[in-house]
């Protein structure tokens, strides 16, 4: 369950991380959230045997735990680890 400008990337980082992806809910990025689309996707979610729901952490925030009463809602949280910090500051400031 995901509203970004890259909804597949969503989808493919979690296949990556060894996650069956069984049911997509893809929504335009700033996607405003309703009670009625989530519970049907959460319904037809348990219905292809899935065991968890998996969102952003942007969008996790949006969501009420009361729409997905039929699965676990998890949120998928994204670090950023950079290798070299001052190369990168340097070159920032060369910009």
């Amino acid at each position: 369950l995901s509203a970004l400008a890259d909804n597949d990337g969503f989808s493919s980082s979690l296949q990556k991380l060894g996650c069956e992806v069984v049911a997509v809910l893809a929504r335009r990025d700033h996607h405003q959230w309703h009670e009625k689309e989530v519970l049907e996707f959460s319904q037809q979610a348990k219905a292809k045997n899935a065991d968890v729901i998996v969102t952003t952490a942007k969008d996790a925030v949006k969501l009420r735990a009361n729409w997905i009463m039929q699965l676990p809602l998890c949120s998928l949280v994204i670090e950023m680890k950079v290798e070299n910090e001052a190369a990168l500051l340097q070159h920032i400031k060369q910009k």
